[in-house]
Formats: C-alpha cells, structure tokens, sequence
C-alpha cells in the first residue's frame, strides 16, 4: 500500500514538475479539450515538438489519452482528452473524493428527502461564501472563483461551469449532486440579494455542468 501511495505521488510529480507540461494539463482540466498537437502548442506557446512531447508524456502517465480525428481528407490528426484522472497530493493518500462519492450514494437511496437534504447543504454553504450585495449573477460567481469551478454566464439564464469541482462524486449519485450545486449556486445568489432560483440540467454528457436560471 505504501509503494502504491508513492507511486501515484511520483506519477503527480512527474506531471506536474514541468512548467509547460504543467500548464498543458491544467489547461485540460480547466477546459476539458480535445486538442490536437498544434492546438496544444498554440495554447502553451511552444513549438509543436515541445507539445507533443509533452502529451505523449502524460499520456504515457496516464493523465490523458489519445485518438484520432475523423472525416478530415489526409492523415487524421491525434486527438488527445483528460483520460479522467485527478491530481491529488497527500501522504498518506487521502480518499475524500471516494468519501464523497459513498455519501452522495446514501443520500440517493433516500429519494426525494435525500436529494432535497442535498439542495439545502448546498445552499447554505453556497450562502457562506458570499460576503457582499451583487447587482448581477456574473458579480456573484466571481465572489465563488476561490471554489475553482470557473463559473460564466452561457446567456441571460444560464450557468455553465467550465470545471465541475464534484464531478467525481457526481458520477457515483448525479442527482444528489447535480442538486446540491445548483443549491450552492441558489444560495450564494440570494445572500447577495438576487431574487432568482436555480435549477439543474442534469445532462452533463450534452451541456456539461450547467443550470438555469429561474426567477423566484
């Protein structure tokens, strides 16, 4: 357990070390591309044989993984994504997003109640984080940047999050989850005065991580 514990430090290490490597991943967790090489290049600022370097490292790493792209004439391009593997630093290894995963699973199985105790949990701590009166819904999440979910408004009724900060736990119990961030969103709205409710997708394949915006 131990050399397992290490390995995946290394492995996060090994990742992380290189400035160009590191800003290449992060990227892809911010923005969940498919990029190719010379889209990654032109994002990092580097030479395409830096790039690709760079991909091929982390793909060998086990952070992404590579395809190709189709229904173009000539050679398909590599088409690299997130392969879904997190970044974690702890020692011993910490197993918070598994302990969140089972708790949504519980909440689950009590149907409406434990979902709706889910909306409510969110809604408070979304609630604690505001600390001042917003006159619109983009002054509000940007009070919610330090949660690193980066927030933006798609259109006049709708929050997208580029990054969805429980998207582990919300792949084990989607409803509870998908609930208690659209709460989290609903309450850091309303302590900043806006009078407007929030309400869930729940379509992540299609829209990603995403809720509209309802008027109280």
């Amino acid at each position: 357990m131990v050399q397992d514990e290490a390995s995946e430090i290394d492995r996060a290490i090994s990742a992380l070390q290189d400035r160009t490597r590191r800003r290449i991943l992060l990227d892809f967790y911010v923005h969940q591309p498919e990029w190719t090489v010379d889209d990654a290049a032109k994002a990092a600022g580097v030479h395409r044989t830096v790039a690709h370097a760079h991909l091929e490292r982390l793909v060998a790493l086990g952070y992404l993984v590579v395809g190709q792209r189709r229904g173009k004439s000539g050679k398909p391009a590599n088409l690299y994504r997130l392969a879904g593997q997190h970044i974690e630093f702890s020692y011993p290894v910490r197993r918070f997003a598994r302990l969140a995963g089972l708790l949504a699973e519980g909440l689950q199985t009590r149907g409406q109640e434990g979902i709706q105790a889910a909306r409510d949990a969110g809604r408070r701590y979304g609630a604690s984080l505001v600390d001042k009166p917003a006159d619109s819904p983009e002054s509000v999440l940007r009070q919610l940047a330090p949660l690193g979910a980066d927030y933006f408004i798609a259109d006049d009724h709708q929050v997208l999050a580029r990054n969805c900060i429980f998207r582990q736990a919300c792949a084990a119990a989607p409803d509870v989850v998908c609930e208690l961030h659209a709460g989290l969103i609903e309450g850091a709205f309303q302590q900043a005065g806006l009078a407007v409710r929030t309400q869930a997708f729940k379509n992540y394949a299609e829209l990603g991580c995403a809720y509209r915006i309802l008027t109280a």
